[in-house]
């Protein structure tokens, strides 16, 4: 339900994936037909961290506000990344 290999991908998928995810599906669907050997793999859906912040609870404080503009953002950004870490490792 969360996951997509890569032989089943493309661009088109960006949504789904992301943009790296859907390139390297988009990469291994072009050369496997040139018989360049590429390792399987797959890719996990955006949705599974939605999904799974949603099931914890915690969705609702998943909410950055980027004012380019702020000289402090960064600083922001990075205080928003760490409390969102301790709330993710806090869940049993």
């Amino acid at each position: 339900m969360y996951i997509s290999w890569f032989d089943k991908i493309t661009n088109a998928d960006v949504m789904k994936v992301g943009g790296k995810n859907a390139s390297l599906g988009e990469m291994t669907t072009m050369l496997i037909h040139k018989n360049i050997r590429i390792p399987f793999g797959f890719a996990v859906h955006a949705r599974a961290f939605d999904d799974f912040l949603k099931f914890n609870n915690i969705d609702s404080d998943v909410k950055f506000v980027n004012n380019e503009g702020d000289e402090n953002n960064l600083l922001h950004l990075t205080e928003f990344g760490k409390d969102l870490r301790e709330k993710i490792n806090a869940i049993k």
